[in-house]
């Protein structure tokens, strides 16, 4: 049986532990299912077990035979919605879905907050050397634009440079754990 996705009736299927982000299906009322048979199968096998799978890291639940998002059923148990855009994983860790680590977000908010690229070997977002000037570059991506910030001889410029431009494009109300930021605050830069 086909029913409307809302809190009330993911209460009815769902307990959800806030402290550690965990789902756990709830032993089912026969009114979720065509027929009492179906009922009983599904409730011995599911009922009081985690929910979900990880699929690209993220923990994906199937519901009524369709499959959502772990963390789009979460915030809608906690908050009585679902968000019109993305939810974001504040951590970056993508199964990691204690409802404090999950916010509304725009895709362009989602996307500030990335994790670097396994080739960054600079260790900050944007910065980069550059071997035919033998100097570092800072970029950054900012209303559609791949903006060059500079190229710098000293590491902690071309990083400077990167956090200044998240700042002036608003990223830090996006990325609230910016590499740039954490790599100057730990070397005393800020």
């Amino acid at each position: 049986m086909k029913n409307k996705l809302t809190q009330e009736y993911l209460k009815e299927c769902l307990d959800y532990d806030p402290e550690t982000g965990i789902l756990k299906w709830k032993k089912r009322p026969i009114e979720h299912f065509k027929r009492e048979c179906d009922s009983k199968s599904w409730n011995t096998r599911y009922a009081n077990k985690k929910a979900g799978c990880l699929n690209d890291g993220y923990l994906t639940v199937k519901v009524d035979g369709k499959r959502y998002y772990a963390h789009r059923i979460i915030y809608c148990l906690c908050h009585g919605y679902f968000p019109e855009h993305g939810i974001d994983h504040i951590n970056r860790n993508r199964s990691d879905n204690r409802i404090e680590n999950l916010r509304e977000a725009n895709q362009q908010c989602n996307l500030r907050n990335k994790s670097k690229h396994s080739n960054n070997k600079s260790g900050v977002t944007g910065v980069s050397w550059y071997k035919k000037a033998n100097k570092w570059i800072s970029n950054i991506s900012a209303n559609d634009k791949q903006i060059n910030l500079g190229y710098y001889e000293i590491f902690n410029d071309a990083v400077k440079s990167r956090w200044e431009a998240e700042v002036k494009y608003n990223f830090p109300n996006c990325n609230s754990s910016s590499l740039a930021y954490n790599y100057l605050k730990e070397n005393n830069l800020i």
